[in-house]
């Protein structure tokens, strides 16, 4: 019951404008990921680059390759992507 109180009294100090301020700025970082977030993402130039240089083994990168799809799910929530 102490952690409650201790949440509703800090709720009760911040101000509706500073609630109004704090959810823009969530927005504004949630578009923002989510816009560039979108596409695939691929290392191998990174690692041909390394074996072309030289690049010592334990420091040489793995090739990762990944792509983000956002897609539509209500159901799931407001903002899904596909990850393969």
């Amino acid at each position: 019951m102490k952690r409650f109180s201790l949440a509703a009294l800090i709720v009760s100090m911040v101000s509706p404008p500073a609630f109004a301020a704090i959810e823009a700025e969530l927005d504004q970082a949630l578009n923002t990921l989510m816009t560039g977030l979108s596409g695939a993402f691929d290392s191998g130039p990174q690692v041909r680059a390394e074996k072309l240089s030289n690049t010592p083994g334990d420091m040489e990168h793995q090739h990762v390759y990944r792509s983000f799809t956002p897609i539509d799910a209500p159901d799931v929530g407001g903002n899904v992507f596909v990850v393969t």
